[in-house]
């Protein structure tokens, strides 16, 4: 079996409807934060978002865990 991102069991498809929407994402580590700021009528206010690492399906990390294996 092929050591990839697509049979990790770190690694899901994002579903939601922010930004990483339809990508595959891993989960190994935790998610990055980032602020984004919006213009209000009283000024800015910010919006603070985690954002989980981007990954394609052939992607190696050498941390590779199959699904459904547990330690």
């Amino acid at each position: 079996m092929l050591a990839s991102c697509t049979t990790c069991r770190f690694s899901s498809l994002d579903l939601g409807k922010g930004p990483q929407a339809g990508k595959l994402l891993c989960r190994l580590n935790p998610p990055t934060p980032a602020a984004v700021s919006i213009p209000t009528a009283q000024g800015i206010t910010v919006q603070v978002l985690t954002i989980w690492s981007t990954v394609t399906a052939d992607d190696i990390c050498h941390q590779h865990l199959p699904t459904g294996k547990l330690q």
